[in-house]
């Protein structure tokens, strides 16, 4: 990929990427590439070195826990406000947790060293990747608290809404055990919340696909953690206007457009 054209060939759509479309702010790209991941491919595998590191355009990933009974749950989702796997931001060759592709689409795919290398040489790239991995644990830890607190029918509403926010989408192509296993819980648990759904006309269901047919009334189900998450993902999106807010109050040239 040309260093003087780095965004020719990557479709605009993951918010770090885009972030960065402006002259010489990144040598990120220079060996970047799109793929398209399809549904139920990994992408990094627990305790296996890494490669290369993902930003989802329009591919929604699944990070995904397990037990030594084969017992697996997600433990978050990444979209286009994010990368995976989030190991590459902390100076490790190797994997934690295996990465899934839940929903298939595109990624633009860059090595791991030009990865880190540019967590070294471009302060704003730390920035916006710092600030998304800010936003991942506060999301994880806040859906520890969500599992622990709320209904069955009140986190499949929130993940409705988060997986729609991250991958801007109203319909997914998913199964009831596979919903199951994503909020650890009984698939009969999941059926039964979905009927729940289905009658207050917030979503409809066949048996591989679920559709989102009224937002708002879903967001009335849903736990207050949808819109704790949402906010916190918001605020990693809007990190750069509030930083430029807060040089231009410092040296005094702040004017309307400014808000965070």
């Amino acid at each position: 990929m040309n260093e003087d054209a780095p965004f020719d060939s990557v479709p605009k759509g993951n918010q770090i990427i885009d972030a960065l479309r402006r002259p010489g702010a990144t040598q990120l790209l220079s060996n970047a590439r799109v793929v398209t991941l399809e549904r139920a491919q990994h992408t990094t595998l627990l305790a296996q070195q890494m490669e290369t590191v993902d930003f989802p355009v329009t591919a929604l990933m699944s990070i995904v826990g397990s037990l030594d009974d084969g017992t697996t749950c997600e433990l978050a989702s990444v979209g286009t406000e994010a990368f995976v796997e989030i190991d590459a931001a902390l100076r490790t060759l190797v994997a934690k947790r295996t990465a899934t592709c839940l929903f298939g689409g595109e990624v633009v795919r860059v090595p791991l060293k030009d990865f880190q290398d540019e967590l070294l040489r471009s302060p704003l790239f730390a920035d916006l990747v710092y600030h998304a991995v800010r936003a991942r644990v506060f999301t994880t830890e806040q859906i520890e608290i969500c599992n622990a607190r709320h209904t069955v029918t009140q986190r499949l509403a929130r993940w409705l809404l988060l997986a729609g926010f991250r991958a801007s989408r109203t319909e997914f192509p998913i199964t009831h055990e596979s919903l199951g296993a994503i909020l650890g819980t009984r698939r009969a648990s999941i059926s039964e919340a979905i009927v729940t759904l289905e009658a207050r006309e917030a979503i409809s269901s066949k048996r591989t696909v679920v559709l989102i047919r009224n937002a708002e009334r879903l967001r009335e189900i849903a736990c207050e953690c949808y819109a704790v998450c949402r906010d916190a993902i918001e605020e990693s999106r809007l990190r750069e206007p509030f930083q430029l807010h807060v040089a231009r109050t410092a040296t005094g040239e702040t004017g309307r457009g400014t808000e965070a």
